[in-house]
Formats: structure tokens, C-alpha cells, sequence
């Protein structure tokens, strides 16, 4: 059964959420998971506007794209992952430079780069991403493994997909198999991968700066994602082999999106939870009311929300 918990809202709640258009049940709910941080949280939402890029190594070296960026005008800070710059100025829109359109990089938060890290992906694996599209994971996943993994990409969204597929052909990456269908439905394809990567369809609480409609998320909603991801995560379990790893990732804060579903995935799919955090430069935020999990919160990490954990599949 999917309990969805919905707090009666403060006072304080209240005028929060009215300040900034939010409902005053989701101000209720960020508090129940970080007290009275909640206004730090907001704030940092509101005034959010980091944009960072991923180098695509397949095609050019990060130094090299920074110089030619720096030329025409853009100005880029390094962070803790070498192919990764964020973007603090901009003479015009990153989408129109030559070298977006030549597949040098692409625009990615940081904390959505996290998850194929997490995965530790090797050549000649066989790898699925369960909701791939528009395709920034699933890419990551073929430059670290210098195009040399078996990836299947599954997305249900024609829009999505046709997005995806303009992603890896202006990033030049050829072993993407790409599919649209309905991610639970393949299990009856009968084929088994090595790693699963689900970054699961979510809530987006998380996203807000880049999607404010989020803002007034309605309890239904809740219940028919948390529905939509157990039964992602039963398909990711099945379709492992034995021993396979499995990386369940969102971008929203909800408990029931989040920690709930690992709870599901230890007790009813006896799946084992890998809690050693091994990105040992970018310092997530403890689970809420479990160990072994992480999440990326606005006002914390600086970057978009998201949740993180890693799953094994028994011998």
C-alpha cells in the first residue's frame, strides 16, 4: 500500500508558500525533512540559476573546449569533475555556440551527472538506462566507457525520445540502442544487463528553478509516481543478472519517491543496498530517516535537488 504523507500546514508554512506561490502541503512536507531549513531551501530555489556543462571526451579535451569557449567570450569556473565547467558569464545562448552545435558538450546540472558516476560503468558491459530520454545520463554513461559499453536506452515519450536521438547524434555516439517503449513492458525482451541505471519519473520537486508548475504538485501525483516507480524497479530487477548493480536516482525531495522505494527494493525484491558514497569531491546530504542514501539539497550542495542510491542484485 502507497502512503503518501500530507502534514497539516503552520502558520509559518502558510506564509511561506504564499510568498513564493508554493502550496502551503509542500512547504509542510520540506520541513517534516529539514526543519526549520525549509526558508533556506526556498530561497535558494528562488534564486537559483547555475548552469554548468559536461565536455563531451569523445570528441575534444576539456582544456581545449574551455580555451575555444574563453575566446568567443563565455567564462568557466572548474568543478570537482575534470570535464565538467560551470558557466558564469555568457555572451549569448550556450544552445547557439558552434560548439554545442559540433557535439562538444552538453548543458547538464551537476547533480545530474552524478548518477552514471555512481554506476561505474566498464567497456563491454551491457548497461540499460530505464528512462533515458532527453539523453544526458545515458551519453555520460558511453564517454566513460569511451564507446565501448552495450547501452540500451528505453523511454516511453515520442517528444522525449526524438530529443534523445538528436543528443547522441550531435554528440557522435553510435552504441546507443535506442527504444520507445513503455519501460514495463521489456522485461518480456528476455535479455539481462549488467547494470541498470533507473533515474526514475518523479514528482520534480528538485527541478523547480527550471520548472516552476512544480510548485503546486497535488497528492495524486505522488501516489501514481511512487506506483510507476516500484514497478520500474521490479523490471530493473528483473532484467539483471545475478550480482548486477542497480542505480536508482530522482529530482525530488519526496521521502515516499525516495527512501520508501529502497525500503521496497530491500524487503520485497531482496535487493542489497551498496552505502559506501565513493565521489569523494562532491559531499551529498544524509538519506532522511535512512543510511545508505543520499540526496542533493539547493541551499546544501548548491545544485538542483536529487536523491541517489545504489542497488545490488543477489548472486
Amino acid at each position: 500500500m502507497i502512503k503518501i504523507i500530507w502534514p497539516n500546514p503552520s502558520k509559518e508554512d502558510y506564509d511561506l508558500a504564499s510568498k513564493y506561490g508554493y502550496t502551503p502541503q509542500l512547504i509542510a512536507r520540506w520541513r517534516m525533512l529539514i526543519g526549520d531549513e525549509v526558508k533556506d531551501l526556498v530561497e535558494a530555489i528562488e534564486k537559483y540559476r547555475r548552469v554548468f556543462i559536461r565536455v563531451n571526451t569523445l570528441k575534444i579535451s576539456p582544456k581545449k573546449l574551455k580555451r575555444r569557449l574563453e575566446e568567443e567570450g563565455f567564462l568557466l569556473r572548474e568543478t570537482f569533475l575534470e570535464y565538467a565547467f560551470e558557466v558564469l558569464r555568457s555572451p549569448y545562448a550556450l544552445s547557439s555556440s558552434k560548439e554545442h552545435l559540433l557535439g562538444y558538450f552538453y548543458i547538464q546540472d551537476l547533480s545530474s551527472i552524478i548518477p552514471p558516476l555512481l554506476l561505474d560503468p566498464k567497456p563491454h558491459e551491457s548497461i540499460l538506462d530505464l528512462a533515458a530520454a532527453p539523453g544526458g545520463k545515458t551519453t555520460h554513461i558511453a564517454q566513460i566507457t569511451e564507446g565501448k559499453a552495450k547501452i540500451v536506452a528505453v523511454d516511453i515519450s515520442r517528444k522525449r525520445m526524438a530529443s534523445m536521438r538528436s543528443n547522441v547524434n550531435r554528440l557522435g555516439i553510435s552504441n546507443i540502442i535506442m527504444i520507445r517503449a513503455d519501460g514495463r513492458k521489456i522485461v518480456s525482451y528476455g535479455v539481462k544487463f549488467d547494470k541498470v541505471l533507473l533515474d526514475a519519473p518523479c514528482t520534480g520537486e528538485g527541478v523547480i528553478p527550471r520548472d516552476h508548475s512544480r510548485k503546486t504538485i497535488r497528492l495524486k501525483e505522488y501516489e501514481s509516481r511512487v506506483r510507476l516507480q516500484r514497478d520500474l524497479l521490479r523490471v530493473a530487477y528483473e532484467i539483471l543478472k545475478p550480482g548486477g548493480l542497480l542505480v536508482y536516482s530522482t529530482c525530488t525531495y519526496s521521502p515516499e519517491e525516495n527512501e520508501e522505494n529502497i525500503k521496497f527494493a530491500i524487503e520485497e525484491l531482496n535487493m542489497e543496498l551498496m552505502d559506501d558514497w565513493p565521489i569523494y569531491d562532491f559531499r551529498p546530504s544524509n538519506g532522511y530517516n535512512m543510511k545508505g542514501v543520499w540526496r542533493a539539497y539547493t541551499h546544501r550542495q548548491n545544485t538542483l535537488g536529487a536523491f541517489y542510491a545504489v542497488l545490488r542484485k543477489p548472486e
